[in-house]
């Protein structure tokens, strides 16, 4: 039963990475131009920056796109665009049905709920 629902979750991961990493059309003439250049493309096609994270070489950029609700990552390697693709909206600090932002900190309506039983929260 485990081992059933072990397979299940990874099938599930698996699927969702496949589909979120489908190619971005229109930014696909990135591909190989210096990465501060395709900077300048994006925000000139309405992306804006959310977030990079480097490792050794490479830097994978998050961008949201407001009226088409997407959120991409592009990796720059050496200096250069190697790829964008898209990703999930929380990859954007989004969430996943509304596009809105996501909130690390605390939501004010419901801080009088904090420390309260389940059964009393409702």
């Amino acid at each position: 039963m485990k081992k059933n629902i072990l397979t299940l979750v990874v099938l599930f991961i698996g699927i969702t990475s496949i589909m979120a990493q489908d190619k971005v059309p229109n930014l696909q003439d990135l591909i190989g131009a210096k990465g501060s250049s395709a900077e300048s493309a994006m925000e000139n096609r309405g992306y804006t920056h959310v977030n990079t994270n480097k490792s050794g070489s490479d830097a994978y950029s998050n961008w949201w796109h407001e009226t088409g609700k997407k959120c991409i990552t592009v990796h720059v390697t050496n200096g250069r665009v190697k790829s964008a693709v898209f990703t999930m909206p929380a990859d954007c600090k989004r969430n996943h049905t509304s596009g809105s932002h996501t909130s690390t900190g605390n939501v004010p309506n419901l801080q009088d709920l904090i420390g309260a039983k389940g059964s009393s929260a409702e």
